[in-house]
C-alpha cells in the first residue's frame, strides 16, 4: 500500500476546505494552489477516497412521545428516547438509533467527563454519530473485555479508539477477552496492574454506553465469538436467562443466572455498573425486548434508547397499561 505523506494529506484537506467550506470554484482553487483545474478535481476525489472528507446525510429524527412516557413513568428512568420508525426502512434503523443516542449524550459530555463503553453495533453507531471535537480532558474507557467480533470496528479496542479520535479525547483499553476459561484465570487477569488501572478508571465513569444482548442463537454475541457453543446456550436458557447485559446473562428480573459463564467475565461487575450515575442502554429488535425488560427491572440502566417496535414489545411483556 502506498504511503501518503502528511504534506499531501494537508494539501487534500486544504483543497477540500476551500471547495466545501469556502465555496470557491475549482478554477479559483487551481489558481491559488498553482495547479490545473483537473488536478483539483482529482484531489477532491482522492480526499473522499482517503476519508479526508466525510459526508453524512442527516435525515430528520422523529420520536414516539407516548411510548417514552409509558416507559419513563413505569420504570422511573432518567431519560427515554424512542425512535419513531414509521417512515424508516429497516436498513436505516441502526443508524438513526445511533444518531438519536448521540443527540442525547453529546450535550452531557463536558470537561473531565469519563465515558465507559462496551461494544457492539448499536454502540458503534453512537460513536460514529458523535460530532467531532477537541476534548483532551475527556476519557473514553473500555469497561468489559473484547467480544471477539468478526467486525473489529464494533469490538472494544477499535471502538474506544475511534470514539476517542472523534472527540479528540483520551482512550483507555481493557486488553482482555470478555470471557475466560474459569474464575481462576479471570482472577489472574484482574490482578494485572494494567487491567486494574483501566477498571479503576472505568469505576469513575460518569456515563456508560452499552448495548443489550440476546440469547437468540442467530444474534448471540458470545456464541458468534466462540465463547460459548450451542449446547452452552441451551443450558444458559434453561437456567432462566433471557439475555445478556455487559457480558453477564440475566433473567427477567435482571438477576444473574447461576451459570459458570457469569463467573468468568473480565470487566466491571453489575454492582460496580450500578454506581455509574448514568447508564444508557441502547438496543432494538423484538429478540432483545426481554433483555431490555430485564435490564430495566434490575435497575442496570437508567436511560434507554430504542425504537417504537421494540418499546411496544417491552411494554406488552411487562404488562404495562396506558
Amino acid at each position: 500500500m502506498k504511503t501518503i505523506s502528511d504534506e499531501h494529506l494537508q494539501l487534500l484537506a486544504e483543497v477540500a476546505q476551500l471547495y466545501y467550506e469556502q465555496s470557491l470554484d475549482q478554477a479559483d482553487i487551481a489558481k491559488s494552489k498553482g495547479v490545473s483545474r483537473s488536478s483539483v478535481s482529482r484531489l477532491l476525489t482522492e480526499a473522499r477516497e482517503l476519508g479526508v472528507i466525510e459526508f453524512r446525510i442527516n435525515f430528520p429524527i422523529h420520536r414516539h412521545q407516548l411510548l417514552e412516557d409509558q416507559l419513563m413513568h413505569h420504570f422511573d428512568l432518567e431519560s427515554v428516547h424512542v425512535l419513531n420508525t414509521e417512515l424508516i426502512v429497516d436498513s436505516q434503523v441502526f443508524n438513526r438509533l445511533g444518531r438519536l443516542a448521540a443527540m442525547y449524550v453529546q450535550p452531557l459530555i463536558t470537561s473531565g467527563t469519563i465515558i465507559g463503553v462496551t461494544w457492539g453495533r448499536t454502540v458503534y453507531e453512537i460513536t460514529t454519530s458523535i460530532a467531532r471535537g477537541q476534548m483532551q480532558d475527556v476519557k473514553i474507557v473500555q469497561v468489559i473485555g473484547a467480544s471477539g467480533h468478526e467486525n473489529s470496528l464494533v469490538d472494544g479496542v477499535a471502538l474506544v479508539q475511534n470514539f476517542a479520535e472523534r472527540l479528540g479525547a483520551q482512550h483507555h483499553y481493557l486488553h482482555s477477552p470478555l470471557m475466560v476459561e474459569n474464575p481462576a484465570v479471570r482472577d489472574a487477569i484482574l490482578s494485572d496492574p494494567n487491567i486494574q488501572r483501566t477498571l479503576n478508571l472505568a469505576r469513575q465513569a460518569n456515563i456508560l454506553l452499552t448495548g443489550i444482548g440476546t440469547i437468540d442463537p442467530a444474534y448471540s454475541a458470545p456464541l458468534r465469538a466462540g465463547y460459548i457453543n450451542h449446547a452452552d446456550l441451551i443450558a444458559i436458557a434453561k437456567a432462566g436467562a433471557i439475555g445478556e447485559f455487559c457480558g453477564y446473562h440475566i433473567n427477567f428480573n435482571g438477576e444473574l443466572v447461576a451459570i459458570p459463564q457469569n463467573e468468568c467475565i473480565v470487566g466491571l461487575t453489575l454492582d460496580e455498573i450500578h454506581n455509574i450515575p448514568l447508564v444508557v442502554g441502547v438496543g432494538n429488535g423484538l429478540y432483545k425486548a426481554a433483555c431490555i425488560l430485564g435490564a430495566l427491572r434490575g435497575k442496570h440502566i437508567n436511560a434507554v434508547i430504542t425504537d417504537d417496535v421494540t418499546a411496544r414489545e417491552v411494554i406488552r411483556i411487562a404488562g404495562i397499561h396506558a
